[in-house]
């Protein structure tokens, strides 16, 4: 019989809780916390955004790793496309 899983994100004030069932029938259930407003802009927001999609990878068995040949990562850059590392500064 094939796997099923199942994931619910819901959108609340402050960021998202994430529940589901796995495939052993056990309840999973995350909360990813958006930090208080940047001055700067969206940056906490797209942060969030950022730990939700590692938490939905991570929920579905797809893992980076050094040996893999293609990597699936999302970032978050500036307006000119530059990297913004966890503290919010260029990544250079």
């Amino acid at each position: 019989m094939e796997e099923k899983f199942k994931l619910e994100i819901e959108r609340v004030t402050n960021g998202f809780i994430v529940q589901g069932i796995s495939a052993t029938d056990l309840p999973y259930k995350e909360i990813v916390e958006e930090k208080e407003e940047c001055k700067e802009g969206n940056l906490e927001e797209l942060r969030s955004i950022q730990t939700l999609f590692y938490k939905i990878t991570n929920y579905f068995g797809v893992y980076n790793n050094k040996h893999n040949k293609y990597r699936l990562e999302i970032k978050v850059t500036d307006q000119k496309g530059n990297e913004i590392d966890d503290i919010g500064e260029l990544n250079e």
